[in-house]
């Protein structure tokens, strides 16, 4: 029996694990197809993962290689900008330096301005502190007849103070001619140089002066003795001959004047410097009109100079004729004198001329024409225009700073 139940056993086991066999077969074939579907799914994403990664590798080689030529241009903008500042900053040096050194300049020329300005302010009076322009002073003072006390009328006392008499000793030009002892020298004669303007103290010392040291020296006499008329309480001060200056105005402005003088019938030029008595102030360019309310006097002799004045293209021009083909006509303040050709003007004694203006010495400043320029400038002009080139000047180096 037990024989029996063994074989039946051994049967039944086979069938059993066939079973198990087709289950597991069935299982690892499906296992296997999903496995396969898996790769292949795997491999297509691969695929896929794969040119994605190529395209943006491409893509990123490309940036990369734009970035790289981009990095190259800008080290090179960068190389020619380092360029640029070394040589930028080369010339921002230079700039300064040249800046720095014009206001060196100005610094001289407003100084060299100044002082001269001064100048002119020290020499437009006599200074008593001076001994040889206090020698000056003591002689005007006791030449008593100089400065002349009149009563006209009963309308008060007049001081005159007389320029020149052909019949008199009493008189400025005598004074400086006779008293003084003052000379007419060319500075080449007495410099060595072709024109230098003595200070006061020089020409009252060495009494040797050309004729910008004698109008000089001339105006700072007028000065005086308007003042002492005035400290003396002149109810009237004139200035002039026995017949006064014209138009009766009170002519207590005194400037130098200087210019060319052209003689009409010689051709003849000439530099020559005058007194200019005006009743109008001359202070700047802006009073250079007020010159024409004037009258010139030669300083060397008092005597006054017949003319009349005129404007053209900024040029001021005092002139004793007018020319035609017919006629030369003589004239001063007063009355015209027309002489017909054969042209023989021996016989006027200045003869006729044209002196044009190109100088005026006021108080404290030099007014002069630029023939360049065609344009009157001045000391103090040049002064202001200097300033304020140098305030440009310093603002464009704050700048570069």
């Amino acid at each position: 029996m037990h024989k029996s139940q063994n074989q039946s056993h051994a049967k039944l086991v086979p069938k059993h694990w066939l079973y198990l066999l087709v289950v597991i077969s069935v299982f690892l074939i499906l296992s296997t197809v999903l496995l396969f579907q898996n790769l292949n799914s795997l491999q297509n994403d691969f695929v896929g993962y794969k040119e994605k990664m190529d395209l943006n590798y491409f893509n990123l080689v490309q940036e990369n290689n734009l970035l790289l030529n981009d990095l190259n241009k800008k080290n090179n903008d960068l190389s020619q900008l380092q360029i640029k500042k070394n040589s930028l900053e080369n010339i921002n040096r230079s700039i300064k330096d040249d800046l720095n050194t014009t206001l060196k300049k100005i610094d001289i020329y407003k100084k060299e301005l100044t002082d001269s300005m001064q100048w002119f302010s020290k020499n437009s009076q006599l200074d008593y502190t001076d001994p040889n322009q206090k020698k000056i002073i003591q002689k005007i003072d006791r030449a008593k007849e100089v400065i002349d006390w009149k009563d006209y009328g009963g309308e008060g006392e007049s001081c005159v103070i007389r320029l020149e008499d052909s019949y008199f000793t009493n008189n400025l030009a005598f004074l400086n001619s006779r008293e003084l002892n003052l000379k007419y020298l060319p500075d080449s004669e007495n410099f060595d140089k072709n024109d230098f303007l003595q200070p006061l103290t020089n020409f009252s010392r060495t009494k040797n002066g050309d004729c910008e040291d004698w109008s000089l020296l001339h105006v700072a006499e007028l000065r005086y003795l308007y003042e002492k008329c005035e400290k003396e309480f002149a109810d009237e001060i004139l200035v002039g001959y026995n017949s006064f200056l014209p138009n009766d105005e009170n002519y207590n402005k005194f400037y130098v004047v200087c210019g060319t003088f052209t003689h009409y019938d010689t051709g003849e030029e000439y530099g020559h410097c005058v007194t200019l008595l005006t009743y109008k102030e001359i202070s700047s360019l802006a009073d250079l009109n007020n010159m024409q309310s004037g009258v010139f006097i030669e300083s060397q002799t008092g005597e006054q100079i017949q003319g009349r004045f005129k404007f053209d293209n900024n040029l001021y021009r005092f002139t004793n004729y007018q020319a035609d083909d017919e006629k030369l006509c003589l004239y001063n303040q007063l009355y015209t004198s027309c002489y017909y050709y054969p042209k023989d003007f021996s016989f006027v004694q200045e003869g006729p001329f044209d002196f044009i203006i190109d100088t005026i010495i006021i108080e404290n400043d030099l007014l002069y024409f630029s023939i360049e320029n065609q344009e009157w400038f001045s000391y103090s002009k040049l002064l202001l225009e200097l300033e304020q080139k140098q305030k440009l000047i310093e603002s464009k180096l704050n700048q570069y700073s």
